[in-house]
């Protein structure tokens, strides 16, 4: 239930006390703080300056009583995306949590979402089955390209990934491995 805020020396700067049930990720854009808020099964903001929260429920958009959040993440416009573990849904609200978009993926294509991460109009999509890494052209609204546990030569369960300098680094901490794929966005064949 506790937010810690570190320095780059290492120095405790700041606690935040919140009521939290199992917390799986974050994204902070500006001055607001947005958490994967698991086990209440909902999306929570912390405003740094006012120190205001507010909590909105992500079952009443997903259907899905039994909802996991794993992940969260903003894009450069301060949108949120978040989604529902097993029904594989993705849903979009803007900086103060109103409902935008609810993309919806075929749940034969995809066994779960572990995470998800935004590169400029690119949702990349984090999933434990065939393809662990799906990358999803947000302008398009389809996939862009489908990397294959057989491609990656070994079976992999990420976690967390990011995408910087036409490479794509992936976390698989249940496997402790970590995966750099050179790949650019702007080819359609690499």
């Amino acid at each position: 239930n506790k937010i810690l805020i570190v320095n780059c020396a290492g120095n405790l700067t700041k606690t935040i006390n919140l009521d939290l049930k199992d917390a799986q990720d974050m994204a902070i854009f500006n001055e607001n703080l947005y958490i994967s808020n698991t086990n209440n099964r909902s999306l929570t903001r912390y405003n740094f300056l006012s120190k205001f929260t507010n909590e909105i429920k992500l079952t009443k958009f997903t259907k899905n009583n039994l909802l996991l959040s794993k992940s969260v993440c903003s894009d450069n416009l301060g949108n949120i995306y978040i989604s529902d573990f097993k029904k594989c849904i993705v849903l979009k609200f803007d900086q103060n949590l109103k409902i935008l978009e609810k993309i919806y993926f075929n749940e034969k294509q995809f066994k779960v979402i572990r995470g998800l991460y935004i590169y400029q109009n690119y949702l990349f999509i984090l999933n434990r089955g065939i393809n662990p890494l799906i990358i999803y052209d947000l302008k398009k609204k389809k996939i862009k390209r489908e990397f294959s546990n057989k491609e990656l030569y070994f079976p992999l369960n990420p976690s967390s990934v990011i995408y910087f300098s036409n490479k794509i680094y992936i976390v698989d901490k249940e496997n402790d491995r970590f995966l750099k794929i050179k790949y650019s966005l702007k080819n359609k064949n690499t």
